[in-house]
């Protein structure tokens, strides 16, 4: 009887051990199922998120001084006299904007503050590329190749800007490290140790 006893229970550790599997497979098939059911809720959120209505009013942040928009269809003007100025536009007017001039946003010298319009726009590897940029943060020896290569695919409207933030890093002694100064300044055919 001890041995039937045995055989049993050693012929049963494998069925236990089977079944063990077959639910460590089904659990990563379910959370596999799960994962999709997830992803496919969270696009149809994101994309509910970008609907824009055109009454709806966003800010403009001015990213340069002296910019202005004639709206042609209602012959409204919109004025940014410095940077950092807001101006309110509603959707429908942006996208007219966006329509008949890219380059107030791909020039960098206007930003829709809202993120449904960035996306919808196309914009939103421009603005943080900008962002990143501009962070006196990112002006470290660590982070010279990635500001070298994020300085080389910028648009020359985001080189302008990157210059005057550079000349008031400097000038303010945030960035003080000689060779960072230089390598920037070699990268954007200006002198900044001028600014020193």
């Amino acid at each position: 009887m001890t041995k039937n006893t045995i055989n049993t229970t050693t012929e049963e550790a494998p069925t236990v051990n089977a079944v063990g599997e077959n639910s460590v497979v089904e659990n990563k098939e379910t959370k596999d199922k799960k994962e999709t059911v997830k992803s496919k809720r969270k696009q149809a959120v994101t994309r509910q998120s970008i609907t824009l209505e055109d009454f709806e009013e966003i800010p403009v942040v001015s990213l340069i001084p002296h910019v202005s928009y004639l709206d042609k269809r209602t012959q409204d003007i919109y004025e940014w006299e410095e940077v950092g100025h807001i101006e309110y536009m509603t959707v429908e007017t942006l996208k007219d904007m966006w329509r008949n001039n890219k380059g107030y946003f791909r020039n960098l010298w206007l930003k829709p503050m809202d993120e449904r319009v960035l996306i919808q726009f196309g914009l939103m590897k421009i603005f943080e590329s900008y962002e990143f940029l501009m962070k006196e943060s990112s002006y470290t020896k660590d982070n010279m190749e990635n500001l070298t290569t994020a300085i080389t695919q910028a648009p020359l409207g985001m080189k302008f800007a990157i210059v005057n933030k550079i000349k008031q890093l400097v000038s303010d002694g945030i960035i003080r490290d000689v060779s960072i100064i230089k390598t920037l300044s070699r990268k954007l055919d200006t002198d900044f140790l001028a600014f020193t």
